[in-house]
Protein backbone atom coordinates (compact mmCIF):
# COMPACT_ATOMS: atom_id res chain seq x y z
CA UNK A 1 0.00 0.00 0.00
CA UNK A 2 1.15 3.18 -0.82
CA UNK A 3 1.78 5.88 1.95
CA UNK A 4 0.12 8.94 1.93
CA UNK A 5 1.31 12.06 1.27
CA UNK A 6 0.02 14.74 1.56
CA UNK A 7 -0.33 18.45 -0.53
CA UNK A 8 0.08 21.98 0.77
CA UNK A 9 -2.86 23.93 -0.75
CA UNK A 10 -0.82 27.16 -0.50
CA UNK A 11 1.88 25.85 -2.66
CA UNK A 12 -0.32 24.91 -5.65
CA UNK A 13 -0.95 26.91 -8.63
CA UNK A 14 1.05 29.96 -6.94
CA UNK A 15 3.18 32.13 -9.28
CA UNK A 16 4.09 35.76 -9.37
CA UNK A 17 4.76 36.40 -12.92
CA UNK A 18 1.62 38.66 -14.57
CA UNK A 19 -0.01 38.42 -17.97
CA UNK A 20 1.72 39.14 -21.03
CA UNK A 21 -1.09 41.57 -21.96
CA UNK A 22 -2.61 42.33 -18.17
CA UNK A 23 -5.79 43.67 -17.85
CA UNK A 24 -6.36 47.18 -17.55
CA UNK A 25 -9.52 48.75 -15.94
CA UNK A 26 -10.55 52.09 -16.31
CA UNK A 27 -13.46 54.41 -15.11
CA UNK A 28 -16.44 52.37 -13.73
CA UNK A 29 -19.55 53.71 -16.67
CA UNK A 30 -22.28 51.18 -15.52
CA UNK A 31 -23.33 48.11 -13.59
CA UNK A 32 -26.14 45.33 -13.91
CA UNK A 33 -27.02 42.67 -12.19
CA UNK A 34 -29.30 39.83 -11.64
CA UNK A 35 -30.62 37.89 -8.65
CA UNK A 36 -29.72 34.72 -10.01
CA UNK A 37 -25.60 33.65 -10.40
CA UNK A 38 -25.98 33.17 -13.85
CA UNK A 39 -22.59 33.45 -15.95
CA UNK A 40 -21.17 35.19 -19.49
CA UNK A 41 -19.24 33.54 -22.19
CA UNK A 42 -16.39 35.11 -24.39
CA UNK A 43 -19.19 35.03 -27.41
CA UNK A 44 -21.31 37.41 -25.78
CA UNK A 45 -22.98 39.82 -28.22
CA UNK A 46 -25.24 43.37 -28.02
CA UNK A 47 -28.72 41.07 -28.28
CA UNK A 48 -27.44 38.66 -25.70
CA UNK A 49 -27.53 41.81 -23.13
CA UNK A 50 -30.33 43.75 -24.44
CA UNK A 51 -32.46 40.62 -23.86
CA UNK A 52 -30.97 39.87 -20.81
CA UNK A 53 -32.40 43.45 -19.87
CA UNK A 54 -35.89 41.91 -20.82
CA UNK A 55 -35.93 38.30 -19.94
CA UNK A 56 -38.14 37.18 -17.39
CA UNK A 57 -36.95 37.54 -13.31
CA UNK A 58 -34.59 35.81 -11.98
CA UNK A 59 -32.40 35.76 -15.03
CA UNK A 60 -33.19 39.50 -15.54
CA UNK A 61 -30.17 41.71 -16.12
CA UNK A 62 -30.71 44.99 -14.09
CA UNK A 63 -28.56 47.82 -15.54
CA UNK A 64 -27.46 50.97 -13.43
CA UNK A 65 -26.03 53.66 -16.22
CA UNK A 66 -24.86 57.37 -15.97
CA UNK A 67 -21.81 56.61 -12.99
CA UNK A 68 -19.31 59.60 -12.66
CA UNK A 69 -17.68 58.34 -9.73
CA UNK A 70 -16.54 55.81 -7.99
CA UNK A 71 -14.88 55.47 -4.29
CA UNK A 72 -14.22 51.79 -2.38
CA UNK A 73 -13.78 51.36 1.50
CA UNK A 74 -12.73 48.07 3.34
CA UNK A 75 -10.88 44.87 2.05
CA UNK A 76 -8.13 45.91 3.83
CA UNK A 77 -5.63 42.81 5.58
CA UNK A 78 -6.72 42.03 8.86
CA UNK A 79 -3.56 41.60 10.96
CA UNK A 80 -3.34 39.17 14.41
CA UNK A 81 -0.27 39.48 16.58
CA UNK A 82 -0.23 36.90 19.18
CA UNK A 83 2.47 37.94 22.14
CA UNK A 84 5.43 38.86 20.47
CA UNK A 85 4.85 36.40 17.70
CA UNK A 86 5.00 37.66 13.58
CA UNK A 87 1.84 39.56 12.75
CA UNK A 88 -0.56 36.75 10.62
CA UNK A 89 -2.89 37.66 7.97
CA UNK A 90 -6.32 36.30 9.16
CA UNK A 91 -8.62 37.76 6.38
CA UNK A 92 -9.48 40.79 4.75
CA UNK A 93 -12.27 43.25 6.05
CA UNK A 94 -15.96 43.83 4.44
CA UNK A 95 -15.50 46.22 1.51
CA UNK A 96 -17.97 48.20 -0.55
CA UNK A 97 -17.75 49.82 -3.52
CA UNK A 98 -20.06 52.89 -3.68
CA UNK A 99 -20.93 54.40 -7.03
CA UNK A 100 -21.96 57.93 -7.76
CA UNK A 101 -24.72 59.13 -10.31
CA UNK A 102 -24.87 61.78 -13.18
CA UNK A 103 -27.69 62.92 -12.03
CA UNK A 104 -30.91 62.63 -9.04
CA UNK A 105 -33.15 59.80 -10.00
CA UNK A 106 -35.94 59.05 -7.40
CA UNK A 107 -37.66 56.46 -9.38
CA UNK A 108 -34.45 54.15 -8.90
CA UNK A 109 -34.32 55.52 -5.50
CA UNK A 110 -37.81 53.91 -5.04
CA UNK A 111 -37.21 50.15 -6.65
CA UNK A 112 -33.68 49.83 -5.56
CA UNK A 113 -34.75 50.20 -2.15
CA UNK A 114 -37.10 47.42 -2.28
CA UNK A 115 -33.57 45.19 -2.40
CA UNK A 116 -33.02 45.36 0.79
CA UNK A 117 -30.80 42.72 2.08
CA UNK A 118 -31.04 40.73 -1.14
CA UNK A 119 -28.25 38.81 -2.73
CA UNK A 120 -27.59 39.98 -6.07
CA UNK A 121 -24.59 39.36 -8.89
CA UNK A 122 -23.26 42.33 -10.10
CA UNK A 123 -20.78 43.12 -13.41
CA UNK A 124 -19.02 46.46 -13.54
CA UNK A 125 -18.49 47.67 -16.97
CA UNK A 126 -15.69 50.32 -17.83
CA UNK A 127 -15.43 52.96 -20.32
CA UNK A 128 -13.29 50.50 -22.55
CA UNK A 129 -16.55 47.62 -22.80
CA UNK A 130 -14.79 45.66 -20.46
CA UNK A 131 -17.20 43.67 -17.97
CA UNK A 132 -15.84 43.12 -15.12
CA UNK A 133 -16.69 40.30 -12.43
CA UNK A 134 -15.04 36.64 -11.46
CA UNK A 135 -14.22 33.15 -12.62
CA UNK A 136 -15.80 29.91 -10.99
CA UNK A 137 -13.11 26.65 -10.87
CA UNK A 138 -14.75 23.90 -12.65
CA UNK A 139 -18.37 26.13 -13.44
CA UNK A 140 -18.93 26.69 -17.76
CA UNK A 141 -19.00 30.41 -18.52
CA UNK A 142 -16.03 32.21 -18.75
CA UNK A 143 -17.56 35.25 -16.09
CA UNK A 144 -19.90 35.27 -13.18
CA UNK A 145 -21.44 38.17 -11.47
CA UNK A 146 -19.89 39.12 -8.23
CA UNK A 147 -21.72 37.93 -4.90
CA UNK A 148 -23.11 40.82 -2.84
CA UNK A 149 -25.96 42.99 -1.57
CA UNK A 150 -27.04 46.47 -2.84
CA UNK A 151 -28.22 49.59 -1.69
CA UNK A 152 -28.89 53.09 -2.47
CA UNK A 153 -28.26 56.18 -0.71
CA UNK A 154 -29.42 59.36 -1.85
CA UNK A 155 -29.34 63.12 -1.11
CA UNK A 156 -32.61 63.83 -1.71
CA UNK A 157 -32.48 68.19 -2.13
CA UNK A 158 -29.90 70.45 -3.31
CA UNK A 159 -27.76 72.47 -1.01
CA UNK A 160 -26.27 75.68 -1.16
CA UNK A 161 -23.00 74.02 -2.34
CA UNK A 162 -24.32 70.50 -4.24
CA UNK A 163 -26.89 69.05 -5.97
CA UNK A 164 -29.19 66.23 -4.71
CA UNK A 165 -27.33 63.00 -5.69
CA UNK A 166 -27.65 59.27 -5.87
CA UNK A 167 -25.23 56.76 -4.48
CA UNK A 168 -25.25 52.93 -5.48
CA UNK A 169 -23.88 51.13 -2.91
CA UNK A 170 -22.61 47.45 -2.72
CA UNK A 171 -21.61 45.43 -0.45
CA UNK A 172 -19.29 42.51 -1.17
CA UNK A 173 -20.34 39.21 0.40
CA UNK A 174 -16.72 37.42 -0.16
CA UNK A 175 -14.04 40.33 -0.23
CA UNK A 176 -11.01 37.49 -0.50
CA UNK A 177 -12.70 35.50 -2.95
CA UNK A 178 -13.56 38.63 -4.95
CA UNK A 179 -9.80 39.32 -4.79
CA UNK A 180 -8.38 35.93 -5.85
CA UNK A 181 -10.90 35.17 -9.02
CA UNK A 182 -11.32 38.69 -10.90
CA UNK A 183 -11.46 38.99 -14.65
CA UNK A 184 -12.81 40.72 -17.38
CA UNK A 185 -13.96 40.41 -20.57
CA UNK A 186 -13.42 42.51 -23.40
CA UNK A 187 -16.87 43.25 -25.09
CA UNK A 188 -16.47 44.22 -29.05
CA UNK A 189 -20.02 46.34 -28.73
CA UNK A 190 -21.28 49.20 -27.18
CA UNK A 191 -21.92 47.55 -23.93
CA UNK A 192 -23.71 50.74 -22.38
CA UNK A 193 -25.36 51.06 -25.14
CA UNK A 194 -26.99 47.46 -24.77
CA UNK A 195 -28.24 48.06 -21.07
CA UNK A 196 -31.45 48.96 -20.93
CA UNK A 197 -33.60 49.35 -17.64
CA UNK A 198 -37.16 48.64 -17.86
CA UNK A 199 -39.51 51.05 -16.91
CA UNK A 200 -42.83 50.19 -14.95
CA UNK A 201 -45.81 51.26 -17.01
CA UNK A 202 -49.75 51.84 -16.71
CA UNK A 203 -52.80 52.62 -18.73
CA UNK A 204 -54.20 55.51 -17.64
CA UNK A 205 -57.99 56.14 -18.76
CA UNK A 206 -59.10 58.71 -21.13
CA UNK A 207 -62.59 57.42 -21.07
CA UNK A 208 -64.67 55.82 -24.31
CA UNK A 209 -62.28 53.17 -24.48
CA UNK A 210 -59.19 55.83 -24.69
CA UNK A 211 -56.14 55.55 -22.89
CA UNK A 212 -52.64 57.33 -22.36
CA UNK A 213 -49.59 54.84 -21.31
CA UNK A 214 -47.86 56.50 -18.52
CA UNK A 215 -44.66 55.77 -16.27
CA UNK A 216 -44.14 55.73 -12.85
CA UNK A 217 -43.97 59.04 -12.44
CA UNK A 218 -46.97 59.66 -14.17
CA UNK A 219 -45.19 61.01 -17.25
CA UNK A 220 -47.04 60.11 -20.08
CA UNK A 221 -45.17 58.17 -22.38
CA UNK A 222 -47.78 57.62 -25.21
CA UNK A 223 -46.08 58.92 -27.73
CA UNK A 224 -42.79 56.91 -27.65
CA UNK A 225 -44.93 53.66 -27.44
CA UNK A 226 -47.79 55.05 -30.41
CA UNK A 227 -46.06 51.91 -32.72
CA UNK A 228 -48.10 49.58 -29.96
CA UNK A 229 -50.75 47.33 -32.09
CA UNK A 230 -53.27 44.73 -30.54
CA UNK A 231 -51.19 41.46 -30.79
CA UNK A 232 -48.51 43.57 -28.33
CA UNK A 233 -51.40 42.83 -25.18
CA UNK A 234 -53.02 39.75 -24.06
CA UNK A 235 -56.72 40.70 -23.85
CA UNK A 236 -56.86 43.18 -26.73
CA UNK A 237 -58.86 42.96 -30.17
CA UNK A 238 -58.33 46.27 -31.35
CA UNK A 239 -55.70 49.29 -30.91
CA UNK A 240 -55.48 52.62 -32.85
CA UNK A 241 -53.30 55.18 -32.06
CA UNK A 242 -54.95 59.24 -32.46
CA UNK A 243 -51.77 61.69 -32.99
CA UNK A 244 -54.89 64.20 -32.54
CA UNK A 245 -55.47 63.61 -28.65
CA UNK A 246 -52.06 61.27 -28.86
CA UNK A 247 -53.41 58.82 -26.82
CA UNK A 248 -54.68 54.95 -27.93
CA UNK A 249 -58.04 53.68 -28.46
CA UNK A 250 -57.93 50.36 -27.01
CA UNK A 251 -61.11 47.25 -27.42
CA UNK A 252 -60.21 45.09 -24.91
CA UNK A 253 -62.06 42.60 -22.20
CA UNK A 254 -61.60 44.30 -18.71
CA UNK A 255 -58.09 46.67 -18.50
CA UNK A 256 -55.70 46.46 -21.07
CA UNK A 257 -52.66 44.51 -20.47
CA UNK A 258 -49.20 44.56 -22.61
CA UNK A 259 -47.52 41.21 -23.05
CA UNK A 260 -44.33 40.15 -21.10
CA UNK A 261 -41.23 42.19 -21.44
CA UNK A 262 -39.92 39.86 -23.57
CA UNK A 263 -42.34 38.85 -25.94
CA UNK A 264 -42.67 42.95 -26.55
CA UNK A 265 -38.90 43.17 -26.97
CA UNK A 266 -39.47 40.67 -29.78
CA UNK A 267 -42.27 42.95 -31.14
CA UNK A 268 -39.03 45.83 -31.05
CA UNK A 269 -41.03 47.40 -28.18
CA UNK A 270 -38.32 47.93 -25.60
CA UNK A 271 -37.59 48.58 -22.15
CA UNK A 272 -40.79 48.61 -20.77
CA UNK A 273 -43.16 46.30 -18.28
CA UNK A 274 -46.48 46.57 -17.50
CA UNK A 275 -47.31 45.50 -13.81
Amino acid sequence: MSEYVRTCPTAQGFNTGGSYCPIDPSKVRAIFFSTMDRGLTKALTQEDISAGCHAPVPGRFYPIKNIVEYAHSGGEAQIETIGYGAPKIVGYSQRTDTFTLGAYDIELVKNIIRLKSQKVYVFYVDEDNQIHGITKLGVSGDIFGVPATLHITDQPFDTSSTHAKTEIVISLSDTESFMANRTALKADFDVQSALMGLMNVRFVSEGNSHYKLVDSSNTDITMLYNSIKASDFTNATSVEYDATNNWFTIQCDGEPKLKTPMELYTANIIGIEQL
